[in-house]
């Protein structure tokens, strides 16, 4: 099984992390993570939220069209997130995490504590640039 973790990035189309894992012809299970108090201390508005929210909703019913389950885990904080995509993977017997990186500071240490979780658990993490044209540093 085949977990892709969708962030800000909530693509259907032109979406790496979604891309490859589909590519492998295995199930393939989407998640969410929610974490409404860290997006508070990042001064997230109401506004950004329905969007992200509408987003979401529209993108749960293409992935169906894909015959792609969409799960979402409402959690606090980024800190309770590596434990938590564990535990789903443990519950999915998920071989590999494909993800779009996301570049600030809070961010970057949050996904490096997934992978590091899950790596030791047995799980590959696989991060793509989605967002991007250019990956940072080659330029």
């Amino acid at each position: 099984m085949k977990l892709v973790w969708l962030r800000n990035d909530l693509r259907r189309l032109d979406n790496p992390a979604l891309f490859y894992a589909c590519e492998m012809r295995q199930g393939v299970t989407a998640v969410v993570t929610l974490t409404p108090l860290q997006w508070q201390l990042h001064s997230e508005g109401p506004a950004r939220m329905a969007l992200w929210r509408d987003q979401l909703r529209a993108l749960q019913s293409d992935l169906a069209e894909l015959n792609i389950g969409l799960r979402v885990l409402q959690l606090k904080h980024f800190d309770e997130v590596p434990g938590a995509l564990q535990q789903l993977a443990a519950e999915l017997q998920v071989d590999s995490l494909y993800f779009n990186y996301e570049y600030p500071l809070n961010e970057r240490q949050r996904d490096r504590q997934v992978c590091t979780e899950l790596e030791t658990a047995g799980v590959r993490c696989l991060g793509y640039h989605g967002e991007l044209v250019i990956a940072p540093g080659r330029w």
